[in-house]
């Protein structure tokens, strides 16, 4: 129809008006674009405020702000004393725009086994150390406010953060009891499930108190390795204790595995690696020994452990090569049947001559150079093992492969 010298146009009913954003509703990140000289996504970080800037994560920093934007944030003291409501992601985002800075805040809090669970009163370390003094200024005196703009390095570049999920050790101790029961009715437990532990005479635990639950597995160990592989396998919260039973009601605050029933628990100490690349003071060969999961090869981001530890001259942060020598073919033929071997001479003319072995060459294996097919970062270490996550891999790693430190890497 005509109204002033204009048409209004009807669109059938479910379709969108002439212009309408129909990508309005979802983040910055899933939104299309047709305009490739510049980016419109922020990121997600932005939330609905289409006037913030954007945030980027450049090498050598945690995040970057656009040159036009600033941003007013609290100056972190040197001890936070947590409010209701508080949580680390909440902290690290009030005193650093950063949520993610949270894994670097719970490194320096080792006793907080749990980053979701965090209690009023709580004093929080937001610096490596803290003295006495600065923890009591801290408690009483409010944070002052500072302005920021620009890049804002937290960490060295490369550093890996992870969360200790096992150990290799000749004893194990600090066994308290085990999980002995639940009156959740599943055969699995989890991560909010409760239990019943069972505590062994001379242990008494208070309510309050967290217990690391863990499995030693039966591991075949490769190499030099001596002792039990250790599975760390969740966190219980204790509600209730009964000293004349012996029995702890507890939450599961945590799991990184299923929870079984006769699964130990104990006091062991579990801290958020944050480890930075170390240069390597020694020179030494060592051996994939174990992973905790029965996998038959391993990869990027998986965590394995070697046998040679600190008093071998290891520290956190080294890097160590995976290395192989000789026909990589060669290796996979044992069990196989001789046509994997075999060679057919297929441009004679006669009928097929088969040469038996003949794909597989004359080399000597033993002359063959060092390849380096992956690399490994030292998370932490014991007297005589190590636990590392494999940074890189070109191939597969097998149990049992060879791993070398050079002096100054």
């Amino acid at each position: 129809g005509a109204s002033g010298g204009g048409v209004i146009y009807t669109p059938p009913y479910g379709y969108p008006l002439p212009g309408a954003n129909t990508s309005s509703h979802l983040p910055s990140s899933s939104q299309p674009s047709a305009d490739t000289s510049r980016s419109s996504d922020y990121f997600d970080f932005a939330g609905k405020n289409e006037n913030a800037g954007a945030m980027r994560g450049p090498p050598n920093a945690s995040f970057t702000l656009d040159d036009k934007h600033i941003e007013t944030a609290e100056l972190a003291p040197p001890v936070h004393v947590v409010q209701r409501g508080d949580t680390l992601w909440e902290i690290c985002d009030r005193y650093y725009r950063s949520p993610w800075e949270w894994p670097r805040i719970w490194s320096y809090n080792p006793e907080l086994q749990n980053p979701h669970w965090i209690y009023p009163g709580d004093q929080i370390r937001m610096q490596p150390s803290v003295t006495p003094e600065q923890a009591a200024a801290a408690a009483v005196k409010p944070p002052a406010l500072t302005r920021f703009v620009g890049r804002q390095v937290r960490v060295p570049p490369s550093t890996i953060f992870l969360r200790e999920q096992g150990y290799l050790e000749d004893d194990v101790n600090d066994i308290w009891g085990e999980v002995g029961g639940s009156p959740e009715d599943q055969l699995l437990l989890s991560q909010g499930d409760n239990a019943y532990l069972d505590i062994t005479p001379g242990h008494d635990v208070r309510v309050g108190q967290e217990l690391t639950i863990f499995n030693p597995l039966q591991a075949n160990l490769r190499g030099d390795a001596k002792g039990t592989l250790v599975a760390i396998v969740g966190t219980a919260r204790v509600d209730k204790w009964d000293p004349e039973t012996r029995v702890a009601r507890a939450r599961l605050t945590e799991s990184l595995n299923i929870i079984e029933r006769g699964a130990k628990v104990g006091p062991i100490g579990r801290r958020f690696e944050v480890v930075a690349p170390v240069k390597n003071e020694v020179e030494l060969w060592a051996h994939v020994a174990a992973s905790l999961y029965p996998h038959v090869l391993y990869g990027q981001n998986q965590v394995v452990f070697i046998d040679k530890g600190q008093k071998d001259g290891l520290a956190a942060g080294n890097r160590l090569f995976v290395v192989t020598r000789g026909d990589e073919y060669r290796k996979t033929l044992p069990g196989s049947s001789f046509l994997a071997t075999a060679k057919v001479h297929y441009e004679n003319e006669k009928p097929a001559v088969i040469e038996t072995k003949g794909a597989l060459g004359h080399g000597d294996d033993s002359k063959y150079p060092e390849e380096v097919v992956g690399e490994l970062r030292v998370m932490n270490v014991r007297d005589h093992s190590a636990a590392c996550l494999v940074v890189g891999a070109e191939r597969e790693i097998e149990p049992g492969q060879r791993v070398v430190a050079r002096r100054g890497y």
